[in-house]
């Protein structure tokens, strides 16, 4: 059997509408350069994105259907697909078409000159204020505590070994970017498309995204920015509940 060259793994939930279209023109684009598999992770799909993964798997021999009966996130769902693939370069992105998979080839290419891993970097910023912040956040903490100006996005490329290291986690909880920040220092962007949602919206709000960047420091905050962040928690939390008192107090005094 023919090693796997490349492997593509795109986390699949309620996206029925998109699903065929980001993985035939995959097929289309790279069957005839490389050994391909894509690996189709439906994460408790309630439309009917899981009888298109596999109309998708039955049309064509390269793709490969997971099946998760219950709604897990889209970080297990990618470590579901990564201890699947086989390739010896590895392709993480999104099912809602807002990187165009003729945009994979940047990422190989980036790769190729030595790169353990590489994240595509947006063109141009299509997205709402509340992300754009976690995503400045974010940014913030790596070059803390890489000393690199790496910019994460669901979009990247690595290779096996780092694939490898990854797999090894047992969290229940994991986090991809966390993972490859423990795993290599041998990081790289290259700038890619970004395009609007086609249908439906994001399963990320205020909250969760906030959640995931508060699961993500712990993988690799230095001690003193953990206890920085967390006493600054602290300052915020008493500053807004003294706030909140003494504008009670006041309008108290005032109906007395």
């Amino acid at each position: 059997m023919e090693p796997i060259e490349l492997s593509v793994v795109i986390p699949v939930y309620n996206s029925e509408d998109t699903i065929g279209a980001v993985v035939e023109p995959i097929l289309h684009l790279y069957n005839a350069l490389f050994s391909l598999e894509i690996i189709l992770v439906n994460d408790g799909s309630t439309d009917a994105s899981r009888q298109e993964c596999e109309n998708l798997s039955n049309r064509y021999a390269n793709v490969v259907v997971i099946h998760q009966e219950t709604n897990g996130g889209q970080q297990l769902a990618l470590m579901t697909g990564l201890r699947r693939c086989q390739g010896n370069l590895v392709v993480l992105m999104d099912d809602d078409m807002q990187n165009p998979p003729s945009e994979i080839i940047k990422l190989i290419q980036k790769a190729n000159e030595g790169y353990d891993v590489v994240i595509g970097k947006r063109m141009i910023y299509n997205q709402s204020l509340i992300r754009k912040l976690v995503s400045r956040l974010n940014q913030f903490l790596v070059f803390v505590s890489t000393k690199q100006k790496i910019s994460f996005t669901n979009f990247l490329i690595m290779r096996r070994a780092i694939v490898t290291m990854i797999i090894k986690d047992q969290s229940p909880k994991p986090v991809i970017q966390g993972l490859i920040l423990r795993s290599t220092a041998n990081l790289a962007n290259t700038l890619t498309e970004h395009h609007q949602r086609k249908n439906g919206k994001s399963n990320y709000n205020l909250i969760k995204l906030f959640k995931h960047w508060l699961t993500i420091v712990r993988y690799y905050m230095p001690p003193f920015v953990k206890y920085f962040l967390f006493m600054l928690i602290i300052i915020v939390a008493l500053g807004a509940a003294t706030g909140v008192y003494f504008i009670i107090d006041h309008f108290r005094r005032n109906w007395s």
